[in-house]
């Protein structure tokens, strides 16, 4: 019987130390969970991200990582961060017109800003750098040069900047130089009926390039003119101008050709006279002439005069008869006037007469 009790006392004291250690263990493990509990914690942050190549644009995401805490000491991420865009904003024109049809919302943003960069590239933007302003201290350069490297599957040939603030001031930001937008303006030119002369665009206080002078038929080409003064190219352009060619017109000589006459005129001086052709005929016999007559030409007698004029001379105007003081010699301006004629009956005498013995000499040859 004795050996029976100690048997049973035994298996009591066996049972009881199996129960004993499953509650150690229950407690240890109870213990061990409390205690991880306590050194990590699962994180869900918000932060924003300024992206800038010319073009401005805004990213604003989450972050989710787990924290542990090591040795007593702060937390610390020790699982991997997974991140989601939540909203976009483009900030300035050119992000505006280059990229408005983009959409990063519940990409994570690796993949938006990978799409962003590769979208600049295919569109053949130029990038000399590449500024990322955040205030996630889980960027740095190395991080987003190895994010961009990857997946562009290229080589990085720009420089990636990333500056980290607790507190960023947007404003500020667009204020940068890096983000000032370039302003640019168009120079028109008028070649005013000349040559066509290409347009230029210039930044803000540029200088517009002297062109080739234009040509116009018939023009000489003065210069440029600007509202109606010479232009001096060495002005800044300051906005939109259209410059308008001056011409000046080459003068032509004309020469007038003569109307032929188209009738016969009458010569102006009636005491010249145009010889005529002679006509020749054949003279007729004539009788000798006596040489005892006279070869001077009868003179006829005057007629006698009307007796009933003589008896009734004209009435005339005392004022006719009084000779003009001014013309002392009228009289005999009237008496050479009778002397021109009766000369001049001299000299058709003298013709008379030539032609008279003209004849006799036809006359002497024909016997």
């Amino acid at each position: 019987m004795i050996i029976d009790f100690i048997n049973n006392k035994k298996k009591y004291f066996l049972g009881f130390a199996i129960v004993l250690i499953i509650i150690l263990v229950v407690v240890e493990a109870v213990i061990m969970t409390n205690s991880k509990k306590s050194s990590q914690k699962e994180v869900e942050e918000v932060y924003t991200i300024y992206i800038d190549f010319n073009s401005l644009i805004k990213l604003t995401f989450k972050e989710e990582y787990t924290q542990c805490k090591k040795n007593g000491q702060e937390f610390e991420a020790c699982s991997d961060i997974t991140t989601e865009v939540l909203s976009h904003k483009l900030i300035n024109n050119d992000a505006k017109e280059n990229y408005n049809d983009m959409f990063f919302e519940e990409q994570s943003l690796e993949d938006a800003l990978v799409s962003l960069i590769k979208t600049a590239l295919d569109n053949k933007v130029k990038i000399d750098t590449l500024t990322i302003t955040t205030d996630s201290k889980h960027l740095d350069k190395e991080k987003i040069t190895e994010i961009l490297s990857t997946k562009l599957s290229r080589k990085i040939d720009f420089t990636v900047n990333v500056d980290y603030q607790e507190y960023i001031d947007e404003e500020a930001i667009k204020t940068q130089d890096v983000v000032e937008e370039e302003i640019l303006y168009l120079v028109t030119f008028d070649a005013n009926g000349g040559s066509k002369v290409e347009n230029q665009i210039l930044k803000e206080n540029g200088l517009v390039t002297e062109p080739t002078e234009p040509t116009r038929e018939g023009y000489t080409f003065n210069g440029w003119q600007l509202s109606g003064e010479d232009y001096n190219f060495n002005t800044p352009v300051v906005s939109d101008i259209t410059l308008v060619a001056r011409w000046t017109k080459i003068p032509t000589t004309t020469t007038t050709t003569p109307k032929p006459s188209t009738g016969t005129s009458k010569p102006s001086n009636p005491g010249i006279t145009t010889p005529s052709t002679p006509v020749t005929t054949e003279p007729e016999p004539t009788e000798p002439s006596n040489p005892s007559e006279s070869t001077e030409p009868e003179v006829n007698p005057p007629e006698p005069s009307n007796p009933s004029e003589e008896q009734n001379p004209p009435t005339t105007d005392p004022e006719e008869n009084t000779p003009n003081p001014d013309t002392p010699d009228g009289d005999k301006e009237t008496d050479n006037d009778g002397d021109d004629g009766n000369q001049g009956n001299d000299n058709q005498s003298s013709e008379d007469n030539d032609d008279n013995e003209g004849n006799n000499s036809n006359t002497q040859d024909l016997d």
